[in-house]
């Protein structure tokens, strides 16, 4: 589940149980690297289409 669809959920069930938020709210090590690995890869592409030519070419008028 993505990490904002987390925090939404532990958010809603927090506050209509009365508990508090950290026992709702878990993240297992697989879903941190996966978190990792995307804002690495994008990262990456960002600069990539910022910087290229290529890209400049592709997308001016």
């Amino acid at each position: 589940m993505p990490l904002i669809d987390l925090v939404w959920v532990a958010s809603i069930f927090s506050i209509g149980l009365n508990r508090p938020f950290g026992d709702f709210f878990t993240i297992e090590p697989l879903q941190v690297a996966r978190m990792v690995v995307g804002a690495i890869s994008a990262a990456i592409w960002i600069t990539y289409v910022l910087r290229s030519r290529r890209v400049a070419n592709t997308f001016t008028e």
